[in-house]
């Protein structure tokens, strides 16, 4: 297993600075699968899990859309911001290919929409 990191994943832009140990921290990957592949996907994500988990997520899913045909989110949330900026330099050679394999389902011209979402847990003026 080739453990030496991919740094694959691109460098997240934010419109304002987080703190690092602003959290927790979720992101969302959207899916657009063609119907008869709709089992392969599912599978191959489902393996894609114990990746996440294994590299400091401790949330992970995965919803169908009831409204729009083939559409899939991959959810899952980290601690905090700092350990999703690890998360970004550990993943590994071994697990881009998996990454890879689930990608090679979506469908269209742009690659799936990813999003980060950090807890707005501010405190309230009385």
């Amino acid at each position: 297993m080739d453990l030496t990191p991919s740094l694959h994943w691109p460098v997240h832009i934010v419109t304002e600075a987080v703190d690092f140990d602003q959290g927790p921290v979720m992101v969302t990957i959207y899916y657009q699968i063609k119907a008869h592949e709709e089992e392969e996907f599912l599978s191959a994500i489902y393996q894609l899990k114990s990746v996440r988990l294994r590299n400091g997520v401790y949330r992970w899913e995965v919803f169908e859309n009831t409204g729009i045909p083939g559409q899939f989110l991959e959810c899952f949330i980290e601690d905090n911001w700092a350990e999703h900026l690890r998360h970004h330099n550990r993943v590994p050679k071994q697990d881009k290919i998996l990454q890879d394999q689930v990608l090679a389902f979506h469908e269209g011209n742009e690659p799936p929409k990813v999003t980060h979402y950090v807890c707005a847990d501010r405190p309230t003026k009385i």
